[in-house]
C-alpha cells in the first residue's frame, strides 16, 4: 500500500516506480505521497515517471495550466517535469462500469538537490495560500506580507492577477517577495 510504505525503506533500490488505479478518495493522498518521495529521494534511487488511472475530472485538474489552472495543477507543476493524460478510458473499459470517465495520468518527476527542498516546500505553501482565496487577486491575499523593496514592475502586474492565472515562474517571483 503506497500510503503505508516507509520512504526510508526505498533507499536500497536503483529506481522507484509508482503506479496504480486510484479511487477518488485516495488519489490525492497517493499523488501527495509521490510528491514527497520526489523530494526525499534526491539523486538515488531515481523516481521513474508515475502512471495513475484516475477519474477524468481529477486528471484534468492535475494537468491544468494558466490561465485556468486548478490548485492540483499549479501545485504538481512544482514537482513534475511534465504531466499529461496518455489515454482516456470510458466507463465501459471497466467491469462493473463506473458512472464516470477515467484517464491515465503520467507524471515525470523533477530531481531535486537537498538545497532546493526548503524552497519547494515554501513555494508549495504559498501556492496553497493563493488558492485558498482563489477568487481574490494576489495582492489581497499577500498584501500584509509583501516585502516593499522586492516589488518590481513585473511583480506589480501579477499582484492584480488571480491564483489560477499565475504560471510557475510567476509563483516563484512571488515567493521571493513574500515574507514568512
Amino acid at each position: 500500500d503506497a500510503l503505508k510504505h516507509k520512504i526510508k525503506s526505498i533507499d536500497s533500490y536503483d529506481f522507484v516506480y509508482i503506479f496504480g488505479s486510484l479511487p477518488y478518495n485516495v488519489s490525492k493522498k497517493v499523488v501527495n505521497a509521490a510528491k514527497q518521495i520526489s523530494l526525499e529521494v534526491g539523486l538515488t534511487p531515481e523516481l521513474l515517471p508515475s502512471r495513475f488511472v484516475l477519474q477524468k475530472e481529477v486528471a484534468d485538474d492535475y494537468i491544468s495550466a494558466p490561465p485556468s489552472a486548478a490548485f492540483l495543477g499549479a501545485d504538481l507543476s512544482l514537482y513534475a517535469e511534465y504531466r499529461k493524460i496518455t489515454k482516456h478510458l470510458p466507463p465501459g473499459s471497466f467491469y462493473p462500469a463506473p458512472k464516470v470517465d477515467s484517464a491515465i495520468l503520467e507524471i515525470g518527476w523533477k530531481r531535486f538537490e537537498a538545497k532546493q527542498v526548503m524552497t519547494i516546500k515554501r513555494l508549495a505553501k504559498i501556492i496553497r495560500q493563493g488558492f485558498i482565496a482563489k477568487r481574490k487577486v494576489i495582492n489581497s491575499v499577500f498584501k500584509s506580507r509583501l516585502i516593499p523593496e522586492k516589488i518590481t514592475p513585473t511583480l506589480l502586474q501579477l499582484l492584480h492577477m488571480r491564483a489560477h492565472e499565475l504560471s510557475l515562474a510567476e509563483w516563484e517571483l512571488l515567493e521571493t517577495s513574500v515574507s514568512d
